[in-house]
Protein backbone atom coordinates (compact mmCIF):
# COMPACT_ATOMS: atom_id res chain seq x y z
CA UNK A 1 0.00 0.00 0.00
CA UNK A 2 1.20 3.12 -0.99
CA UNK A 3 0.76 5.58 1.50
CA UNK A 4 1.89 9.12 1.69
CA UNK A 5 3.37 11.02 4.58
CA UNK A 6 1.16 14.39 5.11
CA UNK A 7 4.51 17.07 5.00
CA UNK A 8 4.56 19.69 7.65
CA UNK A 9 4.18 23.23 6.30
CA UNK A 10 5.86 25.96 8.28
CA UNK A 11 4.09 26.88 11.40
CA UNK A 12 2.11 23.16 11.99
CA UNK A 13 2.05 22.54 15.86
CA UNK A 14 0.10 19.16 15.76
CA UNK A 15 2.78 17.12 16.86
CA UNK A 16 5.30 19.68 17.92
CA UNK A 17 6.95 21.20 20.66
CA UNK A 18 6.79 24.69 20.88
CA UNK A 19 8.63 27.53 23.25
CA UNK A 20 9.05 30.83 22.98
CA UNK A 21 12.32 32.48 24.36
CA UNK A 22 13.01 36.55 24.66
CA UNK A 23 14.64 39.33 26.91
CA UNK A 24 11.94 40.72 29.24
CA UNK A 25 9.54 43.10 27.65
CA UNK A 26 10.34 41.46 24.01
CA UNK A 27 6.16 40.42 23.64
CA UNK A 28 6.83 36.66 24.07
CA UNK A 29 3.33 36.40 26.01
CA UNK A 30 1.62 38.87 23.82
CA UNK A 31 2.25 36.59 20.82
CA UNK A 32 1.81 33.62 22.15
CA UNK A 33 -1.52 34.00 23.56
CA UNK A 34 -3.21 34.45 20.34
CA UNK A 35 -1.01 31.65 19.43
CA UNK A 36 -2.24 29.46 22.41
CA UNK A 37 -5.70 30.96 21.62
CA UNK A 38 -5.47 29.29 17.64
CA UNK A 39 -4.33 26.42 19.10
CA UNK A 40 -6.86 25.59 21.38
CA UNK A 41 -9.70 26.49 19.24
CA UNK A 42 -8.08 23.55 16.70
CA UNK A 43 -8.59 21.52 19.74
CA UNK A 44 -5.11 21.51 20.18
CA UNK A 45 -3.47 20.53 23.47
CA UNK A 46 -2.11 23.32 24.78
CA UNK A 47 0.25 23.39 28.24
CA UNK A 48 1.39 26.68 29.62
CA UNK A 49 4.01 26.92 32.38
CA UNK A 50 3.36 30.43 33.50
CA UNK A 51 4.92 31.44 36.76
CA UNK A 52 4.16 35.27 36.12
CA UNK A 53 0.54 34.39 35.92
CA UNK A 54 -0.26 36.10 32.60
CA UNK A 55 -2.16 33.44 30.76
CA UNK A 56 -5.48 32.65 33.32
CA UNK A 57 -7.31 35.12 31.85
CA UNK A 58 -7.97 33.03 28.63
CA UNK A 59 -10.13 31.42 30.47
CA UNK A 60 -12.31 34.82 30.89
CA UNK A 61 -14.36 36.04 28.37
CA UNK A 62 -13.63 39.85 26.88
CA UNK A 63 -16.02 40.91 30.05
CA UNK A 64 -13.33 39.71 32.48
CA UNK A 65 -15.93 37.73 34.21
CA UNK A 66 -17.36 34.97 31.87
CA UNK A 67 -15.62 32.12 31.20
CA UNK A 68 -13.94 31.99 27.80
CA UNK A 69 -14.22 28.09 27.10
CA UNK A 70 -10.71 27.93 26.82
CA UNK A 71 -9.49 25.46 29.67
CA UNK A 72 -5.20 25.19 29.01
CA UNK A 73 -3.47 23.43 31.53
CA UNK A 74 -1.32 25.82 33.23
CA UNK A 75 1.63 25.44 35.48
CA UNK A 76 2.37 28.24 37.92
CA UNK A 77 0.86 31.26 39.02
CA UNK A 78 -2.23 31.75 41.40
CA UNK A 79 -4.48 30.69 39.43
CA UNK A 80 -2.23 27.47 38.38
CA UNK A 81 -4.15 24.08 38.50
CA UNK A 82 -0.56 22.77 39.53
CA UNK A 83 1.86 25.05 41.91
CA UNK A 84 5.19 25.66 41.04
CA UNK A 85 7.50 27.14 43.37
CA UNK A 86 11.27 28.17 43.31
CA UNK A 87 11.79 24.44 45.21
CA UNK A 88 10.26 22.15 42.54
CA UNK A 89 12.52 20.12 40.76
CA UNK A 90 15.18 20.33 43.41
CA UNK A 91 16.46 17.09 43.93
CA UNK A 92 17.63 17.37 47.54
CA UNK A 93 14.32 17.44 48.59
CA UNK A 94 12.86 14.39 50.72
CA UNK A 95 10.19 12.76 48.25
CA UNK A 96 6.94 11.67 50.20
CA UNK A 97 6.39 8.05 50.38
Amino acid sequence: MNQRRRRKSKGDTDESHVGFLGKTGSSKSFATQGIVERLIEKHRRVCIIDPMDRYWGLRLGVDGKSLSGYEPVIFGGQHADLPLSATHGDQEQPRPL
